[in-house]
């Protein structure tokens, strides 16, 4: 009897020690606002969420007034979806606002990046082919700003960095922000992945992330890009 009452209590702490523990999550998130609306352990599981998922946050950036991205390529599921691309510029047209960082495909940066993504069976296929993402990426952008009224094309600003290795994706949309995270030597598939809603405490340290990337790195300027335009129309498809 006194054995059983024994295995009770200690079953009884162990459940309210359970208790507890979740009961100081939720607390770190609720009363400290952290701002955490969402988690997925992989890149890949946010995409498929029907929810708050790739598609919803298509359509998000899309209808957003304001926009600010963070990534290595902007391609992948982005950049290489002309339904995005087309709703992306009738955003812009209406008045959206919106910066874009990517790498500089000549970036010593990019090279650590690059070789850093270690899944791709033969490294220089994998070299090659994020500065090829880059590139068609700069190219559907000059190709869209090219469509614009000279008024719209100042809603819409690309820089390239070669000053940062990139930590994560961070795509902010009005008052919320995509986190992907970076794993080294792992492509974005598996990488944890956070949505966050502002105003909050999280919400500011990455909107402060973005703004110190922007400012150390250089604007693509719209004569650059309109040459990127030029030289696309030349090379044949």
């Amino acid at each position: 009897m006194e054995m059983r009452m024994v295995d009770s209590f200690g079953e009884i702490d162990s459940r309210l020690s359970a208790i507890n523990q979740s009961m100081k999550v939720v607390s770190d998130i609720v009363e400290e606002n952290l701002g955490i609306e969402r988690i997925w352990a992989s890149r890949r599981e946010w995409e498929d969420d029907a929810i708050d998922g790739l598609e919803v946050w298509k359509q998000r950036v899309c209808q957003a007034k304001t926009v600010a991205v963070v990534s290595n390529t902007f391609y992948s599921r982005w950049f290489n979806d002309e339904t995005f691309i087309r709703n992306f510029f009738e955003g812009i047209s209406r008045g959206k606002v919106a910066r874009i960082l990517v790498y500089d495909p000549e970036s010593g940066v990019l090279t650590i990046r690059q070789s850093d993504e270690r899944e791709s069976k033969v490294k220089e296929v994998r070299e090659s082919q994020m500065k090829n993402e880059i590139r068609i990426t700069l190219e559907r952008i000059s190709e869209g700003i090219e469509r614009l009224s000279e008024d719209a094309k100042r809603n819409l600003e690309i820089r390239l960095n070669n000053q940062f290795y990139q930590l994560a994706q961070i795509i902010q949309a009005d008052d919320r922000i995509l986190v992907s995270l970076y794993l080294s030597g792992r492509t974005g598939s598996p990488s944890p992945t956070l949505q966050i809603k502002g105003p909050s405490r999280y919400y500011s340290t990455y909107s402060e992330q973005v703004e110190t990337l922007w400012k150390h790195n250089h604007e693509l300027t719209k004569g650059q890009l309109k040459k990127i335009y030029a030289l696309k129309k030349r090379t044949p498809q």
